[in-house]
């Protein structure tokens, strides 16, 4: 047992002096033997020694003190992570391997302060390492994913799980040799050196800090624990750690000379370096230069001389001198065995590894990366830049290390040579000078060189971190648009800006996510106040605005020009007119209504607005004492003969307007009621109220007809609208619960929006929803319906823009100019027009389509039409056909479409307005492209399934190519290639080596085998690639702008990318949850566009094939095709509809 043979006092101070968690761990499994109440004692009083240290500092009564709550048990959940079970354990913190829920699911490792060790040191030092994780990223530095703090209080971060040994078990477990130990190294100082560019020093390298973990079969070393890392310049975290005057930091094995200074404030990157050299000479030699077991039972002065003082035996030596046990186990896991090893070792390995352990910094490898480039040299066979100490070098150490007998020598030798000694220690002197000229020399040119290499690799990962960047912030707002986060989608873009002296087009996806909620008023006004209520005249040239400061407020509905203003005293809650334009009423918190008389005068015709308010009375005609309590809300029967009115009393009440005689009460709500809507015939009236209720009374019997309520989360409804043919009724409530209720069959359906409604409204069309929202957002929502059941909610709005930058508190829609009035509690009322406000529109009646330029489109059918997207118009129809056209293809260098019908293919000059070649074919033509020059088209046939055509433009010769069953066809953008469809493959002709013998062999080459043709000679190359991988009938290609990749789509779903030079596969995505029918790139190559029988289109990034953005085609259609502008300002999908649908990312320009 432990305490039978050493003292649990002495075993306690033993492991208090190792700065490791790993080799303490170690010391007291061997100590203990199995005894576990003495290993239990012994870890209680290590978990309170730092609480011992500090026990006569004086606490800062301004910092908080983390709750001294018991270690996290297994199944314990800490934010989005589940513990699973602990791996480790320190002085400082716990680590778990813990499961995260969301917003993936994967294993991590979660490291947690200890509880109680709550002191600021080691609280500061926690959040050190945390952010030393977090600024680096390296593959070989494990990474942190997240941080935060438990419920208990306590600091944590969740950083890589690395399932794997130390460096030195794994090369011993492994039995691997020296050059595989060496390289092995060589990761670990690359890691080391990314870590000092990030301005962070390790200060506690040894094996247990560098793990070994396979993947797959490869070995991947992983740096960890930065619990003691010192930032190079500035401070990691904001406060302040200050090492206590005799604590020494690190592991003394594997410490620098100068880290065993006091406080060793002078630490910087090449002490890392030193701690380098001792695990490469333990992984060499299976031993550390000093004895453990020396080191371990001296004293800290005497560590200290050891360090500084002592020089190490080389790795050779240590190797020849190796008892027999050290010998045969380090034979069997380095080498074939020790006197050939230690030959090995001799000679510049020896030099590599005492470089490194120098005393003196200066003479050490300047970095990590140094020492690294000077193992690679001896691994390749070339000259290392280790060098022997010097002569001079090596006396001066002895010197240092036996100066009272040297003393003596000296002075003897002085007096017999005194001349010859002088003028041998300036020779000398002039060696060392001359030496340190050209070490530094060399250094300032290694140093040139390597800043220049770092400079332009660092460049390039920061190009490529911002693309990942981009490409995921894509999608989550694409995501956050989807669901109706408008404000989320808004942060995410804005990060992604393009500046304003780019050069270079914003991508389509940021462009059209941007476009959906970057919407521009038709006009804005500042009323200086809420505006609670806003309603257009029954012509809709004037707009009346309720403000809470009592006004209510009239003003031009084309403009938003203010003309008058007039009002009460007390808080205006709505504003009404009646049906013949002639009187406004307004509802106020007294509880009163009044009427307001109107007089209107005739202006010019050529004046937008065909009426002017000329007048307003001064007084109301009429006032009625309506409520006992704030009116909220008073409308007109569509007669005008009634008005309604209700408020905070949960009362309705009908009045007549011309005497003001109360003529009906409607009972039934328990609480407020927010808004009234009278039904367009004027047979309903629907009412929302905040007893989380909406209902629908019948306005002749005054009885309540149908009702809902949300038995689940109830909340207030406080807007409600009728549909203009009075069938449907819609509400919402602050939950972000929109229902619809349907008249003649009393049922209700609703969808959960993302933020609180606050107003509702239908356009002139019954099937268009409009809400407005707490966030300031107004969203335009589609409703389907199937024969006589309720209408459905679609679930992505059809547009959506921030409107407001508060609570959206009315809407009004002008049905005669497809306009919509918006009022916040920002104090401005807006005005926006539906149509622009809908990047997507559709152009019918088109079996196919072509762009001709950004702007420009040739829509097939019985005559070609040249379409403006701009102006949404016409331009030009031309050559007519009687069966009419069915394929289009543009050439993209020249002014020239190939247009097919039925049997008929004809070549047209765009520029000239004439044909240059008509041809008829006995078959029917069932794919076509021309080439980007002009001179060539290919075709393949419905009834000629084994074979295409080439045919040359100019003298109509055509050459047959072997292809069966071809759904694609592809010219290359230098025209010399032609990518046809074969089955499931593709086969990729060389034009310029295609004899006309339609039998001509041609020579395969698999996927797998492609390498071999960069590496012919151009004359030996062969005439066909062949792509092989998809596992369904191959439905679409297309080239990149610069010729080099191939994309690939199939009925497997799967989009494909190629090398387009070598045919080899570099990517593979399920692209679509059907057959994926067509693709395309975009001009810059770093975007692909796909449309598949799902009803989706789909944007790619290229370099990853990871998601942009989808588009959900509406109704049953699919895409059949797709296209980009160049400019990367439209995408345009023909579907199976016959349909062209175009995604805008610029407001329409109609004609004047």
């Amino acid at each position: 047992m432990a305490s039978e043979t050493l003292p649990i006092d002495e075993i306690y101070w033993h492991a208090a002096q190792l700065a490791s968690e790993h080799e303490r761990s170690e010391y007291l499994d061997r100590v203990c033997q199995g005894d576990k109440s003495v290993r239990a004692r012994l870890d209680r009083l290590l978990d309170l020694q730092p609480q011992a240290e500090q026990f006569l500092e004086a606490s800062d009564p301004t910092t908080p003190l983390i709750d001294n709550s018991p270690v996290e048990a297994a199944g314990a959940v800490i934010g989005n992570y589940k513990l699973l079970e602990q791996i480790g354990h320190g002085g400082m913190g716990v680590v778990y391997m813990a499961e995260q829920t969301q917003p993936v699911r994967r294993k991590v490792a979660l490291k947690i302060l200890k509880p109680g060790m709550d002191t600021h040191e080691i609280v500061g030092r926690f959040e050190q390492e945390r952010q030393a994780l977090a600024i680096m990223d390296h593959p070989h530095i494990a990474r942190v994913f997240d941080a935060g703090t438990s419920p208990s209080g306590r600091p944590f971060f969740v950083m890589e799980l690395v399932r794997g040994v130390s460096i030195t078990k794994y090369c011993k477990h492994q039995q691997l040799n020296s050059q595989q130990r060496l390289r092995l190294l060589v990761q670990v100082c690359y890691a080391v050196h990314h870590a000092h560019q990030k301005g962070i020093i390790h200060r506690d390298l040894k094996p247990a800090n560098v793990m070994v973990e396979l993947h797959d079969v490869t070995p991947v070393p992983k740096v960890i624990d930065f619990g003691v890392a010192k930032a190079i310049h500035g401070r990691l975290i904001d406060r302040t750690l200050f090492t206590g005057f005799v604590q020494m930091i690190g592991t003394p094995l594997y410490m620098s000379p100068e880290q065993t200074e006091l406080n060793a404030l002078d630490v910087d990157t090449r002490s890392d370096v030193y701690s380098l050299g001792v695990l490469l000479y333990e992984l060499l030699t299976g031993s550390t230069p000093f004895d453990r077991q020396r080191i371990r039972e001296a004293g800290y002065d005497e560590i200290q001389r050891i360090i500084r003082e002592e020089e190490p035996p080389r790795p050779s030596t240590r190797i020849s001198t190796l008892n027999a046990k050290g010998a045969s186990t380090v034979s069997a896991t380095v080498d074939s065995g020790v006197p050939g090893f230690a030959k090995r070792l001799r000679h510049e390995l020896d030099w590599v590894v005492m470089k490194a352990l120098e005393k003196d910094r200066t003479r050490r490898y300047q970095s990590a990366s140094e020492l690294a480039a000077d193992i690679e040299r001896f691994l390749d066979d070339e000259p290392v830049l280790a060098k022997p100490p010097s002569l001079t070098y090596r006396l001066g150490k002895l010197a240092q290390r036996n100066r009272a007998a040297l003393t003596l020598f000296v002075a003897v030798a002085a007096a017999l040579l005194l001349g010859t000694t002088v003028s041998i220690w300036q020779a000398m002197r002039a060696i060392v000078a001359l030496e340190l000229a050209e070490d530094r020399a060399e250094i300032a040119v290694r140093a040139w060189a390597d800043a220049k290499v770092q400079k332009s690799r660092a460049d390039a990962a920061r190009m490529q971190s911002d693309e990942r960047l981009y490409v995921a912030n894509m999608k989550l707002a694409s995501d956050a648009i989807r669901i109706g986060d408008v404000p989320r989608a808004a942060t995410l873009l804005e990060q992604h800006r393009p500046d304003a002296d780019s050069i270079r087009n914003p991508r389509f996806e940021w462009r059209y996510l941007n476009r959906l909620i970057d919407v521009r008023p038709d006009w804005r006004t500042n009323f200086g106040t809420w505006g609670q209520c806003a309603r257009l005249s029954p012509d809709g040239t004037l707009l009346a605005v309720a403000a809470r400061d009592g006004s209510a407020q009239v003003c031009d509905a084309r403009t938003g020009k203010v003309l008058q203003r007039f009002g009460s005293l007390f808080e205006c809650n709505s504003v009404a007119w009646s049906p013949d334009g002639r009187q406004i009423v307004t509802a106020s918190g007294d509880g009163a209504v009044r009427f307001w008389g109107v007089e209107v005068s005739t202006t010019v015709k050529s004046s937008l607005l065909s009426k002017l308010v000329s007048a307003f009375t001064d007084r109301p005609i009429l006032t009625i004492a309506a409520h006992h309590e704030p009116i909220n809300d008073a409308i007109y029967t569509t007669d005008g003969q009634t008005l309604i009115t209700a408020g905070d009393d949960s009362l309705i009440r009908l009045w007549n307007v011309q005497t003001g005689e109360a003529l009906a009460t409607l009972t039934g709500h328990s609480r407020e009621i927010q808004q009234l809507a009278v039904s367009p015939d004027g047979a309903w009236i629907a009412s929302a109220s905040s007893d989380d209720t909406v209902a629908v009374w019948d306005a002749q019997t005054h009885q309540q007809r149908f009702a809902h309520a949300s038995s689940r989360n109830p909340a207030r409804m406080v807007c409600v609208a009728f549909s203009p043919d009075g069938s449907l009724v819609a509400a919402g409530d602050i939950d972000g619960n929109l229902v619809l209720g349907d008249i003649k069959s009393k049922k209700w359906t609703q969808a959960k929006l993302v933020d609180g409604i606050e107003s509702v409204a239908f356009l002139n069309n019954p099937l268009r929803v409009i809400t407005g929202d707490r966030g300031g957002s107004v969203q335009l929502w589609e409703l389907t319906r199937e024969l006589d059941k309720t209408p459905k909610i679609s679930s992505t709005p059809l547009a959506r823009w921030i409107a407001h930058q508060g609570r959206v508190q009315s809407l009004a829609v002008d049905q005669h100019y497809a306009q919509v009035i918006t009022g916040s509690r920002d104090n401005t009322v807006a005005a926006w027009s539906v149509e622009t406000s809908t990047p997507a529109w559709r152009r019918p009646n088109a079996e196919d389509f072509c762009m001709v330029s950004d702007d420009e489109i040739v829509v097939c059918g019985r005559e070609l039409k040249l379409v403006d997207v701009r102006s949404r118009e016409t331009r030009d129809n031309f050559l007519p056909s009687e069966t009419g056209w069915e394929l289009i293809r543009k050439s993209r260098d020249r002014p020239l479409i190939a247009v097919a019908s039925n049997h008929t293919v004809v070549v047209y000059d765009l520029a000239k307005n004439q044909e240059i070649l008509r041809q008829d074919f006995t078959s029917k033509i069932h794919c076509l492209a021309i080439s980007p020059d002009g001179n060539r088209i290919a075709m393949a046939w419905w009834d000629q399934r084994d074979s295409i055509d080439v045919l040359n433009v100019a003298d109509a010769s055509r050459v047959m190519l072997p292809a069966r069953q071809c759904n694609a066809l592809e010219f290359s953008p230098d025209s010399v290639r032609l990518a046809v469809g074969h089955m499931d493959d593709v086969f990729v002709h060389d034009l310029r080596r295609r004899s006309n013998d339609a039998a001509a062999p041609i020579s395969e080459l698999n996927s797998n085998s492609s390498s071999d043709v960069g590496q012919a000679e151009s004359h030996r190359r062969p005439s066909v690639l062949h792509l092989m991988g998809h596992d369904s009938t191959l439905t679409g290609l297309t080239f990149s702008r610069d010729g080099s990749r191939l994309a690939t789509v199939s009925s497997d779903r799967h989009l494909m990318l190629w090398d387009a030079v070598t045919g080899e596969r570099i990517a593979s995505v399920p692209a679509h949850h059907a057959d994926a029918i067509a693709a395309t790139f975009s001009a810059d190559g770093l975007t692909i566009a796909t449309v598949g029988e799902d009803g989706a289109g789909r944007l790619w990034h290229t370099a990853t094939l990871q998601p942009l953005l989808e588009l959900a085609l509406p109704g049953d259609t699919h895409g059949d095709r797709v296209e980009l502008a160049a400019d990367q300002s439209r995408l345009l999908i023909h579907t199976s509809d016959d349909e062209i649908i175009v995604y805008d990312t610029k407001a329409p320009q109609y004609p004047q």
